[in-house]
């Protein structure tokens, strides 16, 4: 092999992105290696990757068999272990004919609610006997850890079965007081519906599914919940009126059967985001949405009347719920963002704008 081939060595990059407090690694050929700091991409140096470094690299994480079906398909995700440093989410795929490779850094063990600054009304979903709570957020939001930290909390607190379908498996979760099994689609199981189908055998008492997408999903976790478990389920969306669409979609028959399923079942949706903090601050700030299933939020799923659930965030404050603005105003009032930034990520701009006037 060439020399070039020889420049990248994974355990290296690995220690270099922890210590730069990454969370993710670009390797594209033609182009710099780039971690991901802080929601920003950094570039690691000016020289530039090459195919044959790619392809050794993929030749040190792919085991044969994956090696064949990237062939087959173009793509692959995958997690491994990284020198006992950390744990990869590996996510290849082909373009213009070679390949490039993104590494996203899994920690080596699971958050708690508190680390991730949790509110506490959200963490005690997870001591819940049954119910549907659904763990919203865009990519890179943190919506997998908040999933895992859930999980494991439900895990720690009582002495349950849990079962978690997941595409990777990316959290090793502790045993705690329960059994958890971890599936992991593509591998252990071909579907994630396949999966759902077989809980009932299972004598699971939690479920935990990575991510809730399609209707033959939602309905199978719907029943899993009628039959009175606790499924913990992400779904990629960014407002808790855009977690009961994706939830409710359908034709209107079907609208009208899912919101009655889903009002039944609730018992909270959450989303997160993740803000820059103060000039000068490492790392992001976490905020949380939260809805409380109660007497008026199941009303209103049921009716459809979801230009409602912002009223019902504003008026469940006291039972523990809070808006994504709320929750940004107080991280703005405990000096860990700017002002620019509070007016940037909130709901309502504007409003938010009147009220860092007031202040």
């Amino acid at each position: 092999m060439g020399e070039e081939t020889s420049r990248i060595c994974m355990e290296s990059l690995v220690q270099e992105a922890i210590e730069r407090k990454a969370t993710d690694i670009h390797l594209t050929p033609g182009a710099a290696v780039r971690l991901r700091v802080d929601g920003a991409l950094e570039q690691l140096s000016e020289e530039e990757v090459s195919p044959e470094e790619v392809r050794r690299l993929l030749e040190e994480l792919l085991e044969k068999g994956q090696q064949e079906q990237l062939r087959e398909r173009g793509q692959l995700v995958f997690v491994r272990e990284a020198s006992g440093l950390c744990r990869l989410r590996v996510s290849v795929f082909r373009r213009q004919g070679d390949y490039a490779v993104t590494l996203r850094l899994l920690p080596t063990r699971v958050p708690t609610p508190q680390e991730l600054g949790m509110p506490e009304a959200l963490t005690a979903l997870a001591a819940k006997k049954r119910g549907i709570v659904l763990v919203a957020g865009v990519a890179g939001s943190g919506r997998t850890t908040t999933l895992a930290a859930l999980t494991a909390e439900a895990a720690r607190t009582d002495a349950r079965t849990v079962v978690t379908i997941e595409s990777p498996v990316e959290y090793v979760l502790p045993q705690g007081r329960s059994l958890v099994l971890q599936r992991e689609v593509g591998s252990d199981i071909a579907s994630v519906e396949e999966a759902l189908r077989m809980v009932q055998w299972q004598d699971a008492d939690v479920v935990q599914i990575g991510e809730l997408r399609g209707q033959e999903a939602v309905e199978e976790a719907l029943a899993i919940a009628e039959g009175g478990r606790l499924v913990l389920a992400g779904v990629a969306a960014d407002s808790v009126a855009a977690v009961v669409e994706r939830m409710t979609a359908g034709s209107f028959p079907q609208q009208q059967r899912l919101r009655g399923r889903l009002s039944e079942t609730l018992a909270g949706i959450v989303t997160r985001r993740l803000l820059p903090r103060q000039t000068g601050a490492a790392g992001r700030a976490a905020v949380y949405e939260l809805l409380l299933a109660d007497t008026a939020v199941r009303k209103v799923i049921r009716e459809g009347s979801l230009e409602q659930l912002a009223a019902a965030l504003e008026t469940g404050r006291r039972d523990g719920m809070q808006t994504m603005d709320d929750a940004i105003y107080d991280l703005y009032m405990k000096s860990e963002i700017s002002g620019e930034t509070a007016i940037a990520y909130a709901r309502d701009p504007e409003g938010m704008q009147h009220k860092l006037r007031l202040f």
